[in-house]
């Protein structure tokens, strides 16, 4: 009884069966690689709006932030603050006076692909108790290029700072 066994395991019964059955067919490669492909062509634009959304968040709060950090600069140094904006370069700089223009921190970029939306105000100044000046309340408003995905940061007149 076991010698029937032994001899269906003998190496040359293994090598006739991987000659037959090993590995795959060149139409089985093709269908995989086919249904890899069409899932990949379904997913791609989906991603790549995500990562647009994402760089548009990302630049929503750096505005954000840099708002937050010229009022608090202006309260903290009793002087106009304000966060310049230059739609041309799409970045975002502090200044104040104080015997001449003097940059706070570096100038920061929007991500790649996100464009400030016209009108933008070019400047956006806190008084030294942390209010803004000029005609409030102002909004800032950042979008994905060619998709119109949008996100505005407005500043209430008490400086108050929000993205919608």
């Amino acid at each position: 009884m076991f010698k029937a066994a032994e001899r269906a395991l003998t190496p040359k019964t293994r090598s006739s069966l991987c000659l037959n059955e090993c590995g795959f067919s060149m139409v089985e490669l093709t269908i995989a690689l086919t249904v890899v492909l069409v899932l990949a062509a379904v997913t791609f634009p989906s991603i790549v709006t995500t990562m647009g959304l994402y760089r548009l968040e990302t630049s929503a709060s750096m505005i954000e932030g840099k708002l937050a950090d010229a009022r608090i600069n202006a309260i903290k140094r009793n002087r106009q603050v304000w966060l310049l904006l230059d739609s041309t370069a799409n970045s975002a700089k502090l200044q104040y006076i104080d015997g001449g223009t003097i940059d706070l921190g570096t100038v920061e970029f929007l991500g790649t692909g996100i464009q400030f939306v016209s009108p933008t105000p070019g400047q956006i100044t806190f008084d030294a108790q942390g209010w803004l000046t000029g005609s409030p309340p102002l909004q800032v408003t950042l979008e994905v290029e060619n998709t119109g995905n949008q996100k505005n940061v407005t500043v209430s007149p008490t400086g108050k700072i929000t993205i919608s």
